[in-house]
């Protein structure tokens, strides 16, 4: 990390921090993805990582993983020797999924959301964005070590490192407000009651009403009909393939 410290006069780079801090909520967003809404979609098992030759290694890095139904994700694992750690990865990941072992082939059901697994959910997307903001403090925690050995060395000075100091902090607070505003609400759950005392009439009364969007719906433009009576809204621009609970 010392290499950002320059020996010479020029302020030091502290671009590396804010990059580590900035990947930290990229996984937080990754990781939202994986949470299960009762639909197929191979972002559910991003957050998935199997044990394979003496290390650890995303599940897409060991096998392919498609959704053939809607209920349905499979998994070919292409090493005959990792089936059994990729079985076990999906079925202790947290995420209520049983696979099913038919040879190379993983076969992964997608049962219907229940009321008590929508509440382990919003616990797991608790449990995800709070180990972010642990990565992103010690971030900030080996940049004030990096700026302490800096003026220790006389590589800066003492103002230097005050200033450095507050500018890693400014990072710091940026990173976890952004962490936060992800995880406030990552799992809405809407109930007939809910809109009946809201007293809205449309799905775009309901964009609307929701805290996890950051800004106005235009239903000519953000609210799309699909077969069967369904409709779409792209939030927070995460796209039409997520599903609303």
């Amino acid at each position: 990390r010392l290499e950002a410290m320059s020996t010479s006069s020029t302020t030091p780079d502290l671009s590396q921090y804010r990059t580590r801090m900035d990947k930290c909520v990229q996984t937080l967003k990754e990781e939202f993805g994986g949470l299960r809404t009762g639909r197929a979609a191979a972002s559910l098992l991003e957050p998935v990582v199997v044990d394979a030759y003496g290390s650890t290694l995303p599940l897409n890095q060991v096998g392919a993983i498609s959704a053939p139904e809607a209920r349905m994700l499979t998994v070919n694992v292409w090493d005959k020797g990792l089936v059994v750690s990729a079985e076990k990865a999906i079925r202790n990941a947290g995420l209520g999924l049983n696979p099913i072992t038919e040879g190379q082939l993983l076969r992964i059901p997608i049962p219907p959301l229940t009321e008590e697994r929508r509440k382990d959910m919003v616990k797991l997307a608790g449990k995800y964005a709070e180990q972010q903001r642990v990565a992103v403090r010690n971030v900030r925690r080996d940049a004030m070590d990096d700026l302490k050995k800096a003026e220790k060395d006389h590589q800066i000075s003492q103002d230097d490192h005050k200033r450095l100091a507050e500018e890693i902090q400014t990072f710091t607070d940026a990173a976890i407000k952004r962490i936060d505003a992800e995880s406030a609400v990552p799992v809405t759950v809407i109930k007939m009651n809910d809109l009946r005392n809201a007293g809205v009439t449309s799905v775009e009364q309901i964009m609307a009403n929701l805290t996890g969007v950051q800004a106005s719906v235009n239903a000519a433009q953000s609210i799309g009909s699909g077969s069967g009576g369904a409709s779409f809204a792209d939030l927070r621009g995460i796209g039409q393939d997520k599903t609303l609970v």
